[in-house]
């Protein structure tokens, strides 16, 4: 009753976490293989049955302590918006909460099906950008060591035959947390020692990122062998899988060579202990109120940062950047996407005409204790277009200002009118910003702070109908002169 008890709270207490990893799973190719964690974990368990059965579960409510560090990181999670990290010390609270209503020995016997269920978190989406970057000095290496003729500009290799993008999709990542999942499953049934399991899990994230790499450079080849890079892209998917299809049997095979047998428990008729209600209670109390602390602070903190310092921007004069005219509203209609971004009413749109290209600059302000995740979220969304594709994210140079260097991070992505490019900037405190973990630090040490600037994104967009590149370098050679914006928002901020 008591675990039952304890699910009903943990998924009252962190809905928000459920829904937001159900919200993924069902959006994201990379983790649909989450549905079947669950039942996964359910045959882990299964096939212990018979060594649960020999444990004698005693609540131990002293593991409850464990929980108050958890529920601390949990809380500095969220004031820094970081949804993955918020998912991960819930499923660890969890953990907890299965320790100390069972006994250690009992969740030791479960380690196994309960440790599984952290996949359920749809973690590593982080890992995309630095898996793009390997991918494309791996296969530059490979095409240079078969003698066939590369040219490598960022994420874009070319060869004779055509051009090839080594798109987010191209980067592993699906591939890579199916393998892991898959792996630690593998490793769970067949093997009994730790060393092995780890070893086995680590070489299985290590094939899956080389056959990735490989699987590029193979597309390429054939390509390269038929004379047109064209005429492999409806069919590089289909070779992709049946390459990782291949390399997981060879892997399964090899992992099946080194099993172990595990051994035969001996049965035990179940007892009960005496004690066990009054501990379950004291245990399952103190795990409700410990984590419910953090959750009542960050739903306060949440309402506070909520309340709006709007200010009428349209007073403050655009700021004047070199080489570039400022055109009406009227005479350019904005994209869908940018209209919609706008329902702030404490925001701006200006369109500026530089060397023949349009660009769409949009400024946002935000209440001084807005939430990190809500801020960041923001800039997510702004930062690519509605039924998009990103491409490629990147941070350019600093632009030198008044007040410190200011820093734009640039999407490109593709939609069904052609190419945009986007480059977001963030002032925190009145001061430019970058858009890592320094500022969600920043952001969140503001939601605690009674006197905070208000935060200011700016978000220029600009269009092309064919070229990718075009559309890249028109924004490169804006940015520089987008120094004059640190003025113009310091005047937004002091106009109160």
């Amino acid at each position: 009753m008591a675990i039952i008890i304890g699910l009903c709270w943990f998924g009252l207490i962190f809905h928000a976490e459920v829904i937001s990893a159900f919200h993924v799973w069902m959006n994201s190719d990379a983790y649909n293989h989450c549905f079947l964690v669950v039942p996964v974990a359910a045959y882990l368990a299964w096939n212990r049955r018979n060594e649960i059965a020999a444990t004698r579960p005693s609540p131990a409510p002293w593991i409850a302590v464990l929980a108050v560090p958890l529920a601390g990181a949990w809380l500095f999670a969220e004031r820094l918006g970081i949804m993955e990290g918020r998912q991960l010390f819930a499923m660890a609270l969890f953990q907890i909460l299965v320790a100390a209503l069972l006994g250690f020995s009992t969740w030791k016997m479960l380690s196994a099906p309960l440790l599984y269920l952290f996949f359920l978190v749809p973690f590593g989406e982080f890992l995309v950008p630095a898996l793009q970057v390997l991918v494309v000095h791996v296969t530059k290496a490979g095409l240079s060591l078969l003698g066939i003729p590369n040219y490598v500009t960022g994420i874009s290799i070319e060869i004779p035959e055509g051009s090839f993008l080594v798109h987010q999709a191209c980067s592993g990542l699906r591939f890579l947390v199916a393998s892991a999942a898959f792996a630690a499953l593998f490793a769970c049934v067949f093997f009994t020692s730790p060393l092995r399991r780890a070893g086995f899990i680590t070489a299985a994230l290590v094939v899956a990122i080389l056959a990735n790499c490989f699987r590029v450079i193979g597309t390429i080849l054939i390509a390269h062998f038929m004379g047109n890079a064209e005429a492999i892209e409806a069919g590089h998917v289909l070779w992709g899988w049946l390459l990782y299809v291949i390399i997981g049997g060879v892997l399964i095979f090899t992992g099946y060579l080194f099993r172990q047998e595990g051994s035969v428990p001996v049965r035990s008729t179940f007892t009960i202990v005496r004690g066990t209600t009054i501990a379950s209670i004291c245990a399952l109390t103190s795990i409700m109120l410990v984590a419910s602390v953090p959750r009542v602070a960050a739903n306060y903190l949440e309402t506070i940062g909520a309340s709006d310092g709007a200010t009428l921007i349209s007073q403050i004069e655009p700021p004047v950047l070199s080489g570039c005219v400022l055109i009406p509203a009227s005479s350019t209609s904005p994209p869908s996407f940018i209209e919609d971004s706008l329902q702030n009413r404490d925001s701006r749109l200006l369109i500026y005409r530089c060397d023949g290209k349009v660009f769409f600059l949009t400024l946002h302000r935000y209440p001084p204790r807005v939430a990190v995740r809500t801020l960041f979220s923001s800039i997510r969304a702004a930062e690519a277009p509605r039924d998009s594709d990103i491409i490629l994210q990147s941070d350019s140079a600093g632009v030198r200002t008044g007040t410190g260097a200011l820093r734009w991070r640039i999407t490109e992505s593709s939609t069904k009118a052609g190419y945009a490019v986007t480059a977001a900037a963030l002032w925190l405190n009145g001061l430019p910003s970058d858009t890592g973990i320094t500022a969600r630090y920043e952001q969140a040490l503001n939601s605690f702070r009674y006197t905070a600037g208000s935060p200011i994104m700016a978000v220029v967009t600009h269009l092309e109908h064919d070229s990718g590149d075009e559309a890249w370098g028109a924004m490169h050679r804006l940015l520089p002169r987008t120094a004059p914006l640190s003025e113009y928002v310091s005047k937004w901020l002091a106009a109160r």
